[in-house]
């Protein structure tokens, strides 16, 4: 669905991508060429497609048009399509899309590399290159369910996926969520909740020269943090938001940054933006439920880039506040990344 202008209360015409049913995750990004959506594509592979721009503007009567519509099968599973907002960009750079290796959900201390596709356009025709497997040096584990204050753990085993894609000056920024290494954890060090890794990746040679600029690894020794999501502002400046929880704080917001001219594989945070105030707990899977004493949570989470202020980030987040089976709360919390100045 695309908007006939900034107003989003505005009109809105959309277009059918796919007749897939069931367990069905689509990952949208975007530039200047294009949209780009990942489609799960059995059985555990994903499905690109590339529509050119000029196909997904619409005025007046006109539609959206698939007319010009790449279609590629068999890509790396749950791949990230990248958001790029840069308006210089050239018609024939390339769309970078980032998965993962290793199994979907459970795993342990499996070394994890990041998979990188890219489409390019020639005219409104998408083609798409070979994926390039670059390590990390990380250890991806499932990630477990963590615990609140009272009531059942959250389902964490869905947050095993790349969350965010966001391309700015030459490099990809990349948030992929983790349980934790637990014992043979090398470098990487040992932890007791879930966690996601970061990672800054050059993007600015050939596909065989890609390379890990920068990463971290953001844990904490009480909190486990599920569904991060990231976006870049128009100076670098990296914005990371997640939701935490433990035995003693409900579903919360936390907020990360990365300054464009921090130290390598600084990461700033947590702050906690807006506080759960009770836990969570739904009788939809009762079955689950009553197993293993864990209740599902939000799979997704979005942190975009303002649309008219480069400087502001947006971040839709999911928290605890309803004392009602199945109701979560969603906070909308606009932010922008400075330095603050001693006084």
């Amino acid at each position: 669905m695309v908007s006939e202008s900034n107003d989003a209360t505005g009109r809105w015409k959309g277009v059918t991508l796919s007749d897939s049913t069931g367990d069905l995750t689509m990952f949208p990004g975007w530039d200047k060429n294009g949209v780009y959506v990942s489609e799960y594509h059995p059985p555990l592979a994903s499905q690109e497609i590339a529509i050119p721009a000029e196909d997904v503007a619409w005025r007046g009567a006109g539609g959206i048009s698939l007319a010009h519509a790449g279609r590629f099968t068999g890509r790396p599973f749950e791949t990230r399509p990248a958001v790029d907002p840069d308006p210089e960009k050239k018609p024939d750079d390339p769309e970078f899309l980032v998965a993962r290796s290793g199994p979907p959900q459970n795993a342990t201390n499996i070394p994890m590399d990041l998979i990188v596709d890219r489409i390019t356009w020639s005219g409104n025709k998408a083609e798409v290159g070979a994926p390039v497997h670059i390590p990390t040096g990380f250890l991806y584990g499932k990630p477990l369910s963590p615990h609140q204050p009272s009531g059942p753990d959250v389902r964490g085993v869905e947050s095993h996926r790349v969350f965010s894609v966001s391309a700015h000056g030459g490099r990809l920024y990349v948030v992929e969520a983790s349980g934790p290494c637990a014992a043979s954890c090398g470098e990487q060090g040992e932890d007791a909740n879930d966690l996601f890794f970061w990672f800054e990746v050059d993007i600015r040679g050939d596909t065989g020269s890609m390379a890990i600029t920068q990463k971290a690894k953001v844990s904490h020794p009480s909190l486990g943090f599920v569904f991060p999501s990231m976006a870049v502002d128009g100076g670098g400046n990296v914005g990371i938001a997640a939701t935490g929880s433990s035995r003693l704080r409900y579903a919360s917001i936390y907020l990360f940054a990365h300054l464009s001219g921090d130290a390598a594989g600084t990461i700033r945070g947590p702050l906690l933006a807006h506080a759960g105030t009770r836990s969570y707990s739904c009788m939809s899977s009762p079955a689950q439920l009553l197993r293993d004493n864990v209740t599902g949570w939000g799979t997704y989470s979005a942190t975009v880039q303002d649309g008219s202020d480069p400087a502001k980030l947006w971040t839709i987040e999911e928290y605890g506040g309803s004392a009602a089976s199945c109701v979560w709360k969603t906070r909308v919390i606009g932010f922008q990344i400075t330095v603050r100045k001693p006084s």
